[in-house]
């Protein structure tokens, strides 16, 4: 019986096997996630305006972070093909190729921590972020790293590694972050916005050299080819060519964010922390959609490089089951029963007291639009990971730019800026770019043209 393209025990397609090989993508992307999350948390004990200030870095910052690691991660795409044709020799050669990517990235990641954040952040409400953006920059050539190790990983479905690994660097972040924002009287200084961005970094360097240590194992040298380093710019330019336009679409789509937060910021204290915590619970719960993306890249590639695109069909539709699950589960956190969740950010914060009755009455109505949000992500993640999978890239681009600047960024300055209607508008605005974005998505994978391209060779 033909084995090629089966990662699990469970029927290809299946409901089972979706969950199995989505469930350590969830929890890895969980603590990625989580990372974010705990920063914003405790820096909410520290300061709102610092919590506030670091969205909007962080926001910037995501331009360079998102971007670069989706083109390594795109390594995952080439790997799983492989694995699916049973070229398994050839799944070392894209992984180093991403990662020659990473190391030449400092590049711009450390020219622009030492100057781009006194450019952009001049308002009194954003300049506090200048040293966290600065330290999570210089810190960043390290998340092209990751992406680069967990592709080869992840591209075989072999995700517990690694999901332990992220666990492992998660917890020390949220450690160092109490150790560094707040510090220790008389041994470690408070060191606030900085102390959590070098935090994040160091968290991030542990993940990478635990990774690489895996990577080169001996087992893997010899089955896989990891010990071949050496630069192929054949290989590179295929890899970049595939993975820059998710590259360029994340930096473009990230950019319409960061403006669409600066925007906001403009609106005032309380409408700027309503949407702050509201993208932090869609930032937590992300991990379910983004993961399920991933087991839908990874099944998607092994069908496509076994030549069993016959069993997407069914895979995408356990996918679609699956999150039809999730969101019903998120509809007590965020649309029935949100109080608990609201007081973990509120509780203890720095919010002045005249602010907090306005914001109050406004996160009910804001986390069930995050809600409708998460929805329409999930189907985003689903069909956009599928495309990705087959090579169908530029789509991918084009579909996601096309969204958050003429759906989100364009009507938030017209409405909420020229027209001063009021910001409650701008969290459905978020719903409706995320709506648009995956229907594109679904319509261009119904068409049947992502069958028609080919990024490897037998």
């Amino acid at each position: 019986m033909d084995q090629r393209g089966k990662l699990t025990k469970h029927p290809m397609g299946s409901l089972r096997e979706i969950w199995h090989v989505a469930a350590p993508l969830m929890l890895m992307t969980f603590s990625t996630y989580a990372m974010l999350f705990a920063d914003r948390m405790i820096l909410a004990r520290y300061s709102v305006e610092a919590m506030n200030a670091s969205a909007v870095a962080s926001a910037t910052y995501a331009i360079f972070m998102f971007s670069s690691f989706s083109l390594a991660l795109i390594a995952e795409v080439f790997v799983g093909q492989y694995n699916g044709a049973g070229l398994f020799k050839k799944m070392g050669e894209p992984v180093w190729q991403m990662i020659w990517f990473a190391l030449l990235s400092f590049l711009i990641f450390w020219p622009l921590a030492f100057f781009l954040g006194d450019i952009l952040f001049t308002a009194p409400t954003t300049s506090l972020g200048i040293p966290y953006f600065k330290w999570l920059m210089l810190f960043g050539p390290m998340v092209p790293m990751i992406g680069a190790l967990e592709a080869f990983n992840i591209g075989r479905g072999k995700t517990i590694a690694i999901t332990i690994i992220a666990v492992i660097a998660n917890l020390t972040n949220i450690l160092l972050d109490y150790l560094l924002v707040f510090g220790i009287e008389g041994v470690i200084p408070s060191m606030g916005l900085s102390g959590a961005a070098i935090a994040t970094g160091i968290a991030q360097t542990l993940q990478v050299a635990i990774l690489f240590v895996l990577f080169l194992r001996p087992k893997h040298r010899k089955l896989f080819g990891t010990a071949n380093f050496r630069f192929n710019k054949k290989a590179f330019l295929q890899c970049i060519k595939v993975g820059s336009p998710m590259a360029i679409s994340h930096a473009i789509a990230i950019t319409a964010w960061a403006f669409f937060n600066d925007l906001i910021a403009q609106t005032g204290l309380a409408y700027m922390t309503t949407i702050v915590i509201c993208q932090n619970y869609f930032f937590f719960f992300c991990f379910l959609t983004e993961g399920l993306g991933k087991a839908v890249t990874t099944l998607a590639a092994n069908f496509i490089g076994a030549k069993k695109s016959d069993f997407i069909p069914k895979m995408l539709k356990s996918a679609v089951h699956l999150h039809v699950i999730f969101v019903v589960i998120l509809a007590v956190p965020l649309a029935i029963y949100s109080k608990p969740f609201i007081d973990l950010f509120l509780d203890g914060s720095t919010i002045p007291t005249e602010t907090l009755p306005q914001v109050l009455d406004m996160l009910g109505g804001a986390l069930f639009w995050m809600w409708l949000t998460f929805i329409c992500n999930g189907f985003f993640w689903i069909y956009s990971s599928q495309l990705s999978a087959a090579g169908d890239t530029k789509f991918v681009m084009f579909a996601n730019m096309l969204s958050a600047w003429l759906f989100l960024l364009l009507p938030t300055y017209l409405f909420i800026i020229h027209f001063k209607c009021s910001p409650c508008l701008s969290w459905k605005l978020i719903a409706f770019d995320i709506f648009v974005a995956s229907t594109l998505f679904y319509l261009r994978y119904r068409s049947g043209k992502w069958r028609s391209f080919q990024i490897i060779q037998d």
